[in-house]
Parts: C-alpha cells; sequence; structure tokens
C-alpha cells in the first residue's frame, strides 16, 4: 500500500514489455488494485505463524487501469470476504487518504535504535509527545 507503487509498478511492466517485447502488441497488462490501508494488522509470533490483530472494516481501493476495477473489485471480495471495499477516483486519492506511510516512518525513525538492537517492540507503546508531533508534522505535509 506504498504511496502511488500502483503507478509505478505499472510503468515498470510497461517498460519491461517494451524492452524485452519490443514487437508484441498482444500483452495483456495485469490490472493493479492500489488499497488505501492494508487488510489486516499481524504480528509475527515464530517463524511461520503470525497473530492477527486486526482486520479491516472498510478499504479503499483504486485499480489501474480504471476499466478493470469491476474484476478487481469482485476479486478483492472474494479473497477478502467480509471487508467492504470501497472504490475511490483515482491513485491521488488513495495516496492521499493513506496515512501509513508517514505514520510508520516517524515511528521508525523515533525508535531506531530499538531496531538496531534489535528490541521487540510495539509501535504505539513508543510513541512519546515529541514523536507524536513529528508525526503531525508529517501529515500536515501530506495534506
Amino acid at each position: 500500500h506504498a504511496s502511488l507503487g500502483a503507478l509505478y509498478l505499472s510503468r515498470a511492466i510497461e517498460e519491461n514489455h517494451r524492452k524485452n517485447h519490443r514487437n508484441d502488441n498482444s500483452i495483456m497488462f495485469p490490472p493493479i488494485t492500489a488499497c488505501g490501508t492494508t487488510v489486516c494488522t499481524a504480528r509475527r509470533t515464530s517463524g511461520r505463524s503470525v497473530d492477527i490483530k486486526t482486520i479491516r472494516k472498510s478499504v479503499d481501493v483504486c485499480t489501474v487501469p480504471e476499466e478493470k476495477s469491476t474484476a478487481a473489485l469482485s476479486l478483492c471480495n472474494t479473497l477478502f470476504p467480509g471487508i467492504n471495499f470501497q472504490p475511490r477516483d483515482g491513485l491521488l486519492a488513495i495516496s492521499l487518504s493513506n496515512l501509513n506511510p508517514q505514520n510508520h516512518l516517524g515511528m521508525a525513525l523515533g525508535n531506531m535504535s530499538r531496531m538496531d538492537k534489535g528490541e521487540s517492540w510495539y509501535q504505539f507503546e513508543n510513541t512519546t509527545p515529541k514523536i507524536g508531533r513529528f508525526l503531525e508534522d508529517l501529515d500536515r505535509e501530506r495534506l
């Protein structure tokens, strides 16, 4: 759910196709669906196990190319029943509504030494007032 990641991925696929298949115009480019957030949150409990903490009730989505939106929305609903996928107009709307990039960046920068030491830590437990102000500054920049 990276900011404008779907646009970068679609351009990389197109560039790769042009480079490697110059005379083949028959390729069908895959639809790419961008989400405004993750469908769930989880923590790894061991090598192959995770503890799912949250399953979202609603997730904003946008598909490129737009004409593939109906099929992509159907696939999202099949893969994740019970989540209300809300189509949005354009990747910019998805990118601006996604708080994850700046929130995770701010918390990671504020807790870099914990990560360097390999400490086990939970993001929201270590959000100090200074980190909170930094997150607010990043959000103002996003808007």
